[in-house]
């Protein structure tokens, strides 16, 4: 397919090969889409349903009882990293609260400090580490909250100078502007249920392949996520390995769903033919198929810049309601390699679109969008891969293959002409079609 503008707003290419990073969250379940287990809460503090948090399903509601109100391990600091760090707030009168990044003796590294009234809006809320300091430590997240009540969601962590290499950090600006995640729509409308620290090796049972099963806050490499992680080795006389839901969803032959998970392949061939089938009910045809690809040819380093976005987008009409487990299924081909596995999901898109329209006062439907608009704006549970645009690379270009190499493409079906941000990398356009859909 070769690059075309539509009149319409369209955009047409090959494939799109990103500029931004994809660094480790080193928060875990920011605004506990998945119940995770792996935050601890203070006095009355709690996680609520009843008041979303910003784009996301839940928020923590922080009481006014001082310290240690919600806490979380981190990974090791690297003092002379240079880190930032925030979350999205919001109070209905003047409170005064804070995020301290703690080593373990209770001493604060830095902080994000938050004392105003934000009148019912919610803020986003950062700071920013420096690197002025020598040695790795543990450490810590404290939230304290010291005047009146709070909500917060979309915690976020990132080590800067592991992401960007030392001298080429961005700013706590450029930070709060171009981070993807800070706007993505997060734990809404979720077909199938949450992992947490105790259910972790029973959800999603591994069959047809060696499984391993981390938990949260377990691993502590720049490549690994902080929340689950599932690792299916596979078997040589087999030509696929399954993971499978322990529990049926409903399923409506009339809604659109979203199906997806980040997957750690860094050695795909695609001469192996390796491929991710997302299958529910287990029968055909497939919610979808995605060929398996090295990352690495999609995006410009990071930490996890080995991980990629296996999706799938479609109606079930062929089926009759009911309930039906689900099936996720990596075509090994009887090659014995390794696959990992975080943020399994199926959703319905029409809630995570309520919520585009809601913020962006819209009104578009359904038959507006495709699968590359859900891969660009609906996060599952949580948000273990943070991808950031590269104040360093912000030109915008198309090479001979056709394919388009930018920051970002933001897919907004409310426009009707293609825009090119020249300061950011970003291109904007009504829709997104490509012709290789990795």
């Amino acid at each position: 397919m070769a690059i075309k503008i539509g009149t319409d707003g369209t955009l047409y290419c090959n494939t799109v090969k990103y500029n931004y990073k994809q660094a480790r969250n080193m928060i875990a379940d920011g605004s506990y889409g998945n119940i995770s287990g792996c935050w601890s809460f203070g006095g009355n503090s709690i996680y609520t349903d009843s008041i979303a948090g910003y784009k996301t399903y839940r928020s923590f509601n922080i009481k006014p009882n001082g310290e240690n109100m919600l806490y979380q391990n981190l990974p090791k600091i690297d003092l002379s990293h240079k880190y930032y760090a925030g979350f999205k707030a919001k109070s209905n009168a003047t409170a005064n609260a804070a995020m301290r990044i703690q080593n373990l003796n209770n001493e604060t590294i830095f902080q994000c400090f938050f004392g105003t009234n934000t009148n019912g809006n919610w803020v986003t809320i950062s700071d920013y580490y420096n690197g002025i300091g020598s040695g790795i430590i543990e450490a810590k997240l404290n939230f304290a909250s010291y005047g009146s009540e709070i909500w917060v969601s979309k915690f976020i962590m990132i080590d800067l100078t592991d992401t960007f290499g030392a001298g080429n950090e961005p700013s706590r600006e450029w930070c709060d502007a171009n981070i993807r995640e800070w706007e993505v729509i997060t734990n809404y409308g979720c077909v199938s249920n949450n992992v947490n620290i105790n259910n972790i090796t029973t959800r999603y049972p591994i069959l047809n392949a060696t499984p391993h099963y981390f938990n949260y806050l377990q691993l502590d490499s720049r490549w690994e996520p902080r929340d689950y992680m599932f690792m299916l080795y596979g078997l040589e006389n087999v030509l696929e390995g399954y993971i499978y839901s322990s529990v049926a969803f409903e399923l409506n032959k009339e809604t659109m769903y979203y199906a997806s998970m980040d997957y750690h392949r860094p050695k795909a061939s695609t001469a192996t033919e390796q491929s991710i089938d997302f299958y529910w009910p287990e029968a055909e045809p497939t919610l979808g198929i995605v060929g398996i690809v090295q990352n690495k040819e999609f995006c410009n380093g990071g930490g996890m810049e080995e991980w990629k976005r296996a999706s799938a987008y479609n109606n079930r009409t062929t089926f009759a309601n009911g309930t039906y487990a689900l099936r996720y299924d990596f075509n090994n081909r009887n090659q014995t390699t390794d696959f990992r596995v975080t943020g399994i999901n199926l959703q319905k898109v029409q809630s995570n679109l309520n919520i585009y329209n809601a913020f962006n006062n819209t009104n578009i439907t359904i038959n507006d969008i495709n699968k590359e608009w859900c891969d660009r704006w609906i996060d599952g549970r949580s948000s273990p891969i943070i991808h950031i645009k590269d104040p360093n690379k912000t030109d915008i270009e198309f090479n001979t293959e056709y394919d388009i190499i930018c920051n970002d493409i933001e897919i907004r079906p409310e426009f009707n002409k293609v825009k090119f941000d020249k300061n950011t990398g970003t291109i904007y356009c009504r829709k997104l079609e490509k012709a290789q859909v990795y």
